[in-house]
């Protein structure tokens, strides 16, 4: 499904905006480059820079949340630190420095969901800028 801002029912980012490249030939959001490490191209070639958070309103239970991401052409340094229900589970991340510019890397976590709260990612700027091209979120229990 397409991203979107958070809505209440629903689900979404919080804060930040589509990364956008000046073009004339089609519209600015995303980029057009090669993605190394995957073949879903696309995937990683929009995402969401400076968001804050990701939120899911989904009942009790045990998820598989994968986020995915890329550091695409930017010439500062971006580090942060992920948190789900107030639980840090990624910390220091350096996509760029940890995996390298313009290529996808996909992390997998298992969340546990036991109050109507639903499941919030926080997303937090060490330096520079958080980003993330997407998420999957998958019920297991």
């Amino acid at each position: 499904m397409p991203d979107k801002e958070y809505s209440a029912g629903s689900f979404g980012f919080v804060g930040g905006d589509y990364l956008r490249f000046k073009s004339k030939r089609r519209n600015n959001i995303g980029t057009d480059v090669s993605i190394k490490g995957t073949e879903n191209d696309p995937i990683y070639q929009t995402q969401v820079i400076g968001l804050d958070a990701y939120k899911f309103e989904v009942p009790k239970g045990t998820y598989e949340l994968t986020l995915l991401m890329a550091e695409l052409k930017t010439r500062n340094e971006n580090i942060m630190d992920i948190s789900v229900n107030n639980k840090k589970i990624w910390t220091n991340i350096n996509l760029k420095k940890q995996f390298g510019s313009d290529r996808g890397v996909e992390k997998r976590f298992l969340i546990s969901v036991d109050d109507t709260n639903g499941i919030t990612i926080d997303f937090k700027a060490i330096k520079g800028e958080t980003r993330l091209s997407g998420v999957k979120l998958r019920k297991v229990n």
